[in-house]
């Protein structure tokens, strides 16, 4: 009996894949495709189990039956771990169904939030999500308090219009800023031109999200292109980290969202979240509130439309665009290898997940 771990090229062998997605399937996961590296344990050629890797996240575990409870499960979870240590990270994510969050649990991972029955979210980390929460701390200032969640790559007039609107709604407004570098505008840039537009408007406070809110470890369909099922699983793990844990910290009552006519995948968050807010305990907390988008030329503001001009060189559509602390950034030096970057990106600005 001869049993090996292998790695599958699900991407590239139509015979790897079809393993992996019928033994996921047998396991009740759908497939996914935001992986990047996918392993299975062969017993005489069988595939017995299977793991797969994103960046720093365990994802689609899947053992045969006949096969759980017993070692190989370790076995693929430690060589899963090390191929991700190996890589640099400190901080382990998995996503995993119920049944399999005790045997996690004993490997050193820790509950974050959950799913119904469709998964599990843990991460073992030595700053991890409840060092987070405690870093968020309410200012002590009565009345109404909002927030927002935005990634602006750039911030645009509609970002701008956003915040102004909610401001008006609420005394205190808490903005938390994507911090994951997978856009053209880095976090540290993308914190300051938010900083800067919005630095007319008082009692508004700014947070990183780290790992806990439209990342890759809890809403990668932001970043790419995912299946409609799997994109409404990871929204409502997102929208339950808010209103379970973020919301509560800081007494927040309201979600400020712009509606979406061009992101399907912002379009399907915005509508899990109404759903998600709605659940007990505290049903309608946080309130939603979609803001209708400002408008230029009868057209909706997009920061996508922002970079895909910016990819043109087109300065003068620009200008309409965005507040000026954006512009006057944009024709900064500090601004050229951004302007590069996305002149000589093949989408000319726009990302995987975008419809267009």
């Amino acid at each position: 009996m001869e049993v090996k771990m292998q790695k599958l090229w699900i991407d590239k062998i139509e015979s790897d894949y079809n393993k992996w997605a019928n033994l996921l399937k047998e396991s009740g996961l759908k497939t996914e495709n935001t992986v990047h590296e996918t392993y299975g344990i062969f017993e005489n050629d069988v595939l017995v189990a299977t793991g797969s890797t994103f960046e720093n996240i365990i994802k689609c575990i899947a053992i045969k039956e006949s096969y759980q409870g017993g070692s190989v499960f370790n076995e693929l979870i430690s060589f899963l771990i090390n191929t991700i240590y190996e890589k640099g990270f400190k901080d382990i994510y998995v996503y995993t169904k119920p049944a399999s969050e005790k045997a996690f649990s004993f490997l050193g991972f820790k509950t974050i939030e959950r799913v119904g029955n469709d998964l599990v979210f843990m991460e073992n980390s030595t700053d991890g999500f409840g060092k987070y929460i405690n870093s968020l701390v309410a200012p002590k200032i009565s009345g109404t308090v909002g927030s927002i969640v935005m990634n602006a790559n750039p911030f645009t007039n509609g970002h701008l219009y956003l915040v102004e609107q909610a401001k008006k709604m609420c005394d205190v407004l808490h903005i938390f800023v994507v911090s994951e570098d997978k856009s053209v505008f880095d976090f540290n840039t993308r914190l300051n031109l938010i900083k800067q537009g919005t630095s007319h408007l008082n009692n508004v406070f700014y947070h990183p999200t780290k790992n806990y809110l439209v990342s890759s470890q809890t809403f990668p369909s932001y970043f790419l292109k995912e299946s409609v099922s799997v994109t409404e699983v990871h929204a409502e793990l997102d929208s339950r980290i808010f209103k379970y844990h973020i919301a509560p910290k800081l007494n927040i009552g309201y979600r400020f969202v712009g509606e979406e006519p061009f992101s399907k995948p912002t379009e399907i968050y915005n509508e899990t979240m109404k759903k998600v807010f709605n659940y007990s305990p505290n049903p309608n907390y946080p309130l939603l509130e979609i803001i209708k988008r400002t408008e230029v030329d009868e057209k909706p503001i997009s920061a996508s439309t922002v970079r895909n001009l910016i990819a043109n060189g087109e300065f003068e559509q620009i200008e309409k665009l965005v507040p000026k602390t954006t512009y006057d950034f944009l024709k900064s030096e500090k601004a050229n290898h951004i302007i590069k970057k996305l002149q000589n990106d093949p989408l000319k600005g726009f990302k995987q997940s975008d419809t267009k």
